[in-house]
Order: structure tokens, then sequence, then C-alpha cells
């Protein structure tokens, strides 16, 4: 079992080396809605109707471009390259080359074998089956897709596979579902909302996952859920908002929270259950979640929660089955309506202060926050991408204070617009 920081190690191995392979293509196959799959495909002119037909006659360093249109088919990709480059892309036509425009839409595709990257497509799906199947796919990207239906938006098995700004919405159940051995990274601001059940499942067998930059919002059930012994799933600069039960549920995993925002969730900000779980939160923001901020629910799993804010949940703050293998310190735990703790006590370093959002749905801090400047430095940057510390230490938390101060304006029926607003006495009308 791989440990969480090597898990994060992994993605971010994954942007430097993914991200930045070169791409060497020997031959270009065209497919346009009004092609002929008797053509060559070679040309926009003598392009394939399906993209079937280029799938099936492409090798290896081949493009296919999908010009602008809606093909109602499911693709079936089942090709091996050597690597190291991506040998097959499937792009939509980015540069309009066909003439058709460069909204590409198609109903599914599976993809199988090695060295693919998919491009600027979006997939419409249906309510029974994944849009996007990866299924034993060596090494894949797709990058500045959106998949935008489907019974399960994204469904990875026995894959490695590496996706950057893309979207992925208004699924039956899960957005992304990730099964068996996988190694997957989300980076570079993909954003997972409105999906039926959890908006990335990670069930069975013994994966790897990270999200980096990453917003999951607004899904039915859980923002991440993970439900599979033995893996790992590490989160940096992530939001997790708005979803309609926890923010995080895991089960007998392993899970790290770095930089990362909680918040608006229905339930649990995180919630961990199990006798092999492992739960770790560094400079995170827990904070009006509609029950626990972290419910650590395990007498045998281990936590460790530090330079967080954990505020203003709706039942306790802290909320742990047996606190033996739990460690928690230099928090500022604060307005948590049942209680700041339960089944443990105030650890080492922690404030029981008002953190001074600028406000409950604008989770930075005032300059006058107790939180600012009391961390040692671990992190360089915030979940907003901005350098941190700004002052002598880090803020806890997930975002570094930015110098902003909150002004009131006062109304009164017995006020003056020609006031400054500035106290009651000196109003506006």
């Amino acid at each position: 079992m791989r440990s969480l920081n090597s898990v994060l190690r992994f993605g971010l191995f994954a942007i430097l080396a993914l991200a930045f392979v070169a791409d060497v293509h020997a031959v270009g196959y065209f497919v346009r809605t009004s092609g002929n799959d008797s053509n060559n495909g070679r040309s926009p002119e003598t392009a394939f109707k399906t993209i079937q037909r280029a799938f099936n006659v492409m090798q290896s360093g081949d493009d296919v471009i999908i010009g602008g249109g809606t093909y109602n088919e499911e693709p079936a990709f089942n090709k091996n390259g050597a690597g190291p480059n991506y040998n097959y892309n499937i792009f939509g036509d980015v540069n309009n080359q066909c003439g058709d425009g460069t909204n590409v839409a198609v109903f599914r595709m599976k993809l199988t074998g090695s060295f693919v990257r998919v491009l600027n497509i979006t997939f419409t799906g249906n309510n029974h089956d994944p849009a996007v199947t990866f299924d034993g796919v060596k090494t894949g990207r797709m990058d500045d897709c959106v998949i935008a239906g489907g019974d399960v938006g994204l469904e990875v098995r026995n894959s490695k596979l590496l996706l950057s700004k893309c979207t992925i919405r208004d699924t039956e159940k899960d957005g992304i579902k990730v099964e068996g051995s996988e190694e997957l990274a989300l980076v570079n601001y993909c954003e997972i909302y409105d999906c039926g059940d959890s908006g990335v499942l990670v069930k069975g067998g013994s994966s790897n996952v990270v999200l980096v930059q990453a917003v999951v919002r607004n899904n039915g059930e859980h923002g991440v859920e993970v439900d599979s012994s033995g893996s790992q799933v590490a989160l940096a600069q992530t939001k997790l908002i708005d979803n309609g039960k926890n923010g995080a549920k895991v089960k007998d995993a392993g899970l790290s929270l770095v930089n990362c925002l909680v918040a608006y969730n229905g339930d649990e900000g995180v919630e961990s259950k199990g006798s092999n779980v492992n739960l770790s939160l560094d400079q995170c923001t827990v904070a009006y979640n509609g029950d626990d901020g972290i419910d650590h629910d395990s007498s045998a799993g281990t936590a460790n929660i530090g330079n967080c804010i954990i505020a203003f949940n709706e039942d306790n703050g802290f909320d742990f089955a047996d606190d033996r293998r739990v460690w928690h310190g230099f928090n500022l735990v604060y307005g948590n309506n049942h209680g700041n703790y339960s089944h443990t006590n105030v650890g080492n370093g922690e404030i029981q202060s008002d953190p001074k959002f600028i406000g409950n749905r604008d989770l930075r801090l005032q300059t006058t926050s107790p939180a600012i400047d009391t961390v040692s430095v671990v992190h360089r940057i915030d979940l907003a991408g901005s350098a941190r510390p700004i002052g002598a230490m880090n803020d806890m938390g997930c975002f570094e204070s930015a110098s902003v101060t909150v002004t009131n304006y006062y109304v009164s029926t017995q006020g003056n617009d020609s006031n400054d607003g500035r106290a009651t006495s000196r109003a506006f009308r």
C-alpha cells in the first residue's frame, strides 16, 4: 500500500511527466458529419463519416481530428502505443480545420490500450451507461473535455489517467467512478458538479487518486467518497462545497487533504470510518457544514489534523469515537453549534476564537483574524494560488490573508445620506 505522501508525489509526477509529454504525429485522419467512410480520411475534403472508422485505421503516431457537429455513435478505441509520447491522439477540431466549427459532441466512448490522449470533446451519454470509459489504459490523458451526462460520467478501471481542465456534470449517478487498481490524477482545475450521487467514488481494488486544484460541488451525495480498502486518496488546493451529504467520506482507506476548503455540505465536512482508515488534514478550512466538521468514527484508525480552521458547523467541530490514535493541534476551533469538541479535549496550541471570516460565503480572513501568522511555514501556496506566507508565518486554514479589511456601514430611518455611515450616530438615511 502506498503512503499518502507517495500518492501526492504521484500526482505531482503526473503533472510534470505526463503534462509535458511531447506529441509526435505521423498522419492525421479527419472525421466530419458530412464525410463518407469509403473516403481515405486524409483531409477535410475526404473525411470519414464515423469516428470508429478512423479508430480502425489509425496507427501509432496518428491523430484523429473530429470536425464540429454531433456524433451519435459509441466508438471503441483499442490500440497500444510504445510511448513515451502519446502515440494516439483524438482531437476535437480546436483549429476549425474542417470549417464545421469547434464544438464536437460524441455520445459515448470506450478506450482500451495505452498512450492515448483525448482533447476538446463533449460527451453526452445516457442514463444507463458511462459516457466515457478508460478500461486497462496504461497511460491516458483527457484535456479540455466536458462530460455532460451518463449513468456515470467517467468510469476508470485498471488505468493510469491524467485529467486537465475537464468538466464533469449532470450525471445520473457518480461523476467519476474509479474501480480496480488505478492511478488517477485530476489536476489544473477540473470541476465536477450536479451529479446525482458522489462527485468522485473510489470503490474496489487498491487505487491511488490525486485531486489538485479541483472543485467538487453540488453533488447529490458526497463530494469525494472512498470505499475501497487499501486505496489512498490525496487532495490539494481543492474545494468540496455544497454537496448533499459529506464533503468527503472515507472507509478503511487513506485520505489526505492539504489547503482544501470543505464547506456548506449537507452532513459532515469529513467523515472517516473503519479500522484501517488513515485521515490527515493540514491547513484546511472546514466550516458551515450541516453536521460535524470532522467525524472520525473509528477506534483503531488514525487521524492527524493540524493548522486548520474548524468553525460554524451545525453539530460538533471534532467528533471522535476514540481519540487514543488521534492527534490534533494548532487549529482554530470555534462556533460549532453543539460544541467544539466531542470525545476529545482541546489540543496543543489550539485557539477557540472567532476566525473573522470576511463573510459566511467568503471564508478568507479579515486582517484582525486570530488565525493569521500562527503556523510554522509548511506549504508555500494557498487554495487561491497565492504565495504563503505573506507575514512572518503561515495563516491557519486554506487561505492566506491578503490584507482584506471589512468596513461596516450603517443605515437608519433617522440617518442622513450626507453622513459617512461609519457609525450608528452617523448612519445613512
